[in-house]
C-alpha cells in the first residue's frame, strides 16, 4: 500500500488511481468510520493478483451514512483471490460502481434491503 496523502486527488476530492497499491489504500479508507463519503476514479486497468487482497467492508460512523463511489472510466479491476467488497451496513452505507469491469470476482446481493448490484 501507499500513504493516502501520496494518492493524487482531483478538484472534486476523488482519489485518482493508476496502480494497484493506490487502489488498495483508497479501498481501506472506505473501512474507516471516521472518513465520510468518498469517490475513487480509475485511470488504469489494475490487477489485485499480487496483493494479499481481502474484501472491503464499507463502514460509517455511529449515526451517519457513507457512500463509496468508484468511477471506472471503462477500466478493469482483476480480483483473483477474493471478492472486491464484503459488503456494508444496511441503511448506513452504499457502494456505487460505475463503468468498471470487475473480472474474476463475485458481485451479488444476498439481502432484500438495498438495490444490490446493478
Amino acid at each position: 500500500t501507499v500513504d493516502p496523502d501520496d494518492i493524487i486527488r482531483d478538484q472534486n476530492g476523488a482519489y485518482v488511481i493508476y496502480h494497484a497499491a493506490e487502489f488498495a489504500t483508497a479501498m481501506r479508507l472506505a473501512e474507516d468510520p471516521a472518513i465520510g463519503d468518498m469517490t475513487i476514479r480509475m485511470e488504469a486497468d489494475i490487477s489485485l493478483a499480487d496483493l494479499n487482497w481481502r474484501p472491503v467492508t464499507v463502514t460509517a460512523g455511529a449515526g451517519s451514512t457513507k457512500t463509496v463511489t468508484i468511477l471506472g472510466n471503462n477500466m478493469e479491476v482483476v480480483c483473483t483471490t477474493a471478492p472486491l467488497f464484503a459488503g456494508g451496513i444496511a441503511g448506513q452505507t452504499s457502494i456505487e460502481i460505475e463503468n468498471l469491469t470487475v473480472a474474476y470476482s463475485d458481485i451479488s446481493s444476498y439481502s432484500e434491503l438495498g438495490t444490490g448490484a446493478k
